[in-house]
């Protein structure tokens, strides 16, 4: 999965540069970028299909 866009809500320069907000950061990026669907095309892909689906059985 490509990440197209990142959006900080809530910061400060001390959480920032904590090296275990980078670390967990960084392991929540990867694991995006891992997520592929349907399972075993090395991609992801949403189907509007799928979409639409979702939204009437909601």
């Amino acid at each position: 999965m490509k990440i197209q866009k990142m959006e900080t809500l809530l910061t400060s320069p001390e959480f920032e540069t904590n090296s275990i907000y980078l670390q967990a950061r960084h392991n929540v990026e990867e694991a995006i970028k891992k997520v592929e669907w349907p399972e075993g095309s090395g991609k992801f892909t949403i189907y509007p299909e799928s979409v639409q689906q979702l939204i009437i059985n909601n």
